[in-house]
């Protein structure tokens, strides 16, 4: 019944089409009539009938001004004789009439199975682009219209951050900026430090108890003299008020190693939790632009699909993942409660220069280095299947200068390489690039406390914040190996 009373309007607006173009013919036979009899105008030169067709300005740009378009309708309007007055219309009318046949007429069409909502069919390419302009936010939202014809406003582009280079020095939100570190003299915290420099700021200052981090990664920044070295524990709510006071971004890098997450929970949550507590209660005093969190990738346990991508169940069992989750929450209550602007990079296993060579505890990497140094051979337990996600500090520090400019409050983002590598293939990297013969030892796999295979899903990096990783790993563990020789070397 819908379709025939459809096809009926269909064949209505068809006719009313025909009647339309046959009221156009007689228009345009009275013009053309008419044009023959009435002399040409006198006294114009071509320059002045160039310049009148074109329009004057109108005064420049903005609401009330009149654009010159708008001055030439307006005069064709009143110049234009009554007869091609009607032509104008007949063909407005005309015009949409086709419309509207053209797409009652797809009302009569069977859609194929599986099409039912394909949007507005039957108009030309040009309907279509303005489709595609206002959706991309292209044009100015409605209410903005018609308030003259100023520069033309850009709609935010939703889900997307500020797509310029992404190199620390293309920053310009640090430019002239006050900037607070904690953890500053770390692995990441240090690297930050140097970038916000390069990119201008005016004053940085490294927040750290130097438990894990080592004034000496802070030796080139503080020959600067802008930047200085705050010994202090984020614990400390006084304090901490105090250094962030008048920041106006804020890297919180601080955190305790995992092991020792797993063996003193309670200082790990003081630290860890308390101590994010104070960071971001006094960013939300000092009004801070924005606050960059360091989380984890352990927050996801055990995945439930690969590439690990941010909105799935986080099955993390580890103090430190769970004490990262309450990070990522509080940062949100901060945003949507006080309005702080916050982004939360959850790192996955990052390496490079300035990494702990000397604790108790290190990394796989440096761990393998030790033994090469020794003569031992490298030790991987199980097969040497097990894979993660490894991603250079570089880049990290990059993802979190993006991640300051970004326009998308309490976004959670992955950091991440997205190239899954396997640990016997990381060890044969190792034994390659260092000449080393000691070969890999395999040991039975002990009951695992991290899954068995770990790789994240960039995508959402890249569409919030323009990144991408860069740096391969194999280019990326030989600036490793370089940086510790030179270490190891000098004794530093």
């Amino acid at each position: 019944m819908r379709s025939s009373r459809a096809c009926r309007r269909s064949s209505c607006a068809r006719a009313r089409t025909r009647r339309r173009s046959a009221a156009l013919r007689q228009a345009r036979a009275r013009h053309d009539a008419e044009a023959a009899d009435r002399p040409a105008p006198a006294g114009r030169h071509d320059a002045a009938l160039a310049r009148d067709r074109r329009g004057t300005a109108q005064g420049g740009h903005g609401p009330g001004q009149v654009h010159r378009r708008a001055g030439r309708s307006s005069r064709r309007r009143a110049e234009r004789p009554a007869a091609g007055r009607i032509v104008a219309r007949a063909r407005i009318l005309v015009h949409r009439s086709c419309r509207r046949a053209a797409v009652r007429r797809d009302v009569c069409r069977p859609r194929a199975a599986g099409h039912h909502h394909e949007g507005r069919r039957g108009l030309d390419r040009r309907d279509q682009w303005r489709g595609r302009r206002r959706h991309r936010g292209l044009r100015g939202a409605p209410a903005d219209r018609g308030r003259g014809h100023g520069p033309r406003r850009r709609g935010p582009r939703l889900h997307q951050g500020h797509r310029h280079d992404a190199r620390p020095g293309h920053v310009t939100v640090l430019s002239g900026a006050r900037v607070v570190v904690t953890g500053g003299a770390g692995n990441v915290g240090s690297h930050i430090v140097d970038a916000a420099i390069a990119a201008g700021a005016r004053e940085v200052v490294a927040l750290d108890a130097l438990v894990r981090g080592v004034p000496a990664n802070l030796a080139m920044a503080l020959s600067t003299g802008k930047a200085r070295l705050d010994r202090l524990d984020i614990r400390d709510r006084a304090a901490v008020a105090a250094t962030i006071d008048g920041a106006d971004v804020v890297f919180h890098q601080a955190a305790l190693r995992w092991t020792r997450c797993q063996e003193a929970p309670r200082e790990c949550h003081e630290v860890m939790v308390d101590g994010t507590f104070n960071v971001l209660e006094a960013a939300a005093a000092a009004k801070a632009k924005h606050v960059v969190l360091a989380s984890s990738a352990v927050v996801y346990g055990e995945p439930e699909a690969l590439p690990m991508h941010e909105d799935q169940p986080l099955n993390g069992t580890t103090f430190y993942g769970s004490m990262k989750v309450a990070n990522e929450q509080l940062a949100r209550a901060f945003a949507s409660l006080h309005g702080l602007p916050t982004t939360t990079l959850r790192y996955f296993n990052v390496y490079g220069p300035r990494m702990d060579v000397r604790s108790r505890f290190v990394e796989v990497m440096i761990r393998w280095l030790n033994l090469i140094d020794t003569g031992k051979p490298l030790t991987l337990f199980g097969d040497g299947s097990s894979s993660v996600d490894f991603v250079y500090v570089g880049d990290v520090v990059r993802a979190n200068l993006l991640a300051c400019a970004a326009g998308r409050p309490a976004a959670i983002v992955n950091v991440c390489s997205g190239v899954e590598t396997k640990m016997r293939d990381l060890a044969a990297l190792l034994l390659r690039l260092t000449g080393s013969s000691v070969g890999m030892e395999f040991k039975p796999q002990p009951r695992a406390a991290l899954p068995a295979r770990r790789v994240g899903d960039p995508a959402r990096a890249t569409e919030l914040l323009g990144f991408k990783a860069e740096t391969s790993l194999e280019d990326g563990v030989r600036k490793l190996i370089e940086w510790r020789k030179e270490v190891l070397k000098h004794g530093s």
